[in-house]
């Protein structure tokens, strides 16, 4: 995630972001410490193939709404996302 994205998470109210841990460049972990470091509270839906137990711990310190391991994520994806309709708690 570059500069640009950074600030379209602070400049806009989305209601929930999903985010991939593996990508190009920068992996998915560090774009949510980077997420965090701008809102604390965005809500941020973790998609991944790394079922390890390690890594959902990881991305669940970092305050992730959901942890989702790819295959059948995409039906609780939807149902999920849902919830997130509503606005997050202050």
């Amino acid at each position: 995630m570059d500069g640009r994205g950074l600030s379209c998470i602070a400049e806009n109210t989305l209601d929930v972001i999903v985010l991939d841990l593996i990508m190009l460049g920068m992996d998915g972990i560090e774009v949510l410490r980077q997420i965090r470091s701008v809102d604390l509270h965005q809500r941020v839906i973790v998609v991944t193939a790394d079922s390890r137990p390690k890594t959902e711990w990881e991305v669940r310190a970092l305050g992730v709404s959901e942890f989702l391991v790819k295959g059948l994520w995409c039906i609780r994806l939807g149902t999920r996302s849902s919830a997130f309709s509503r606005p997050p708690p202050q």
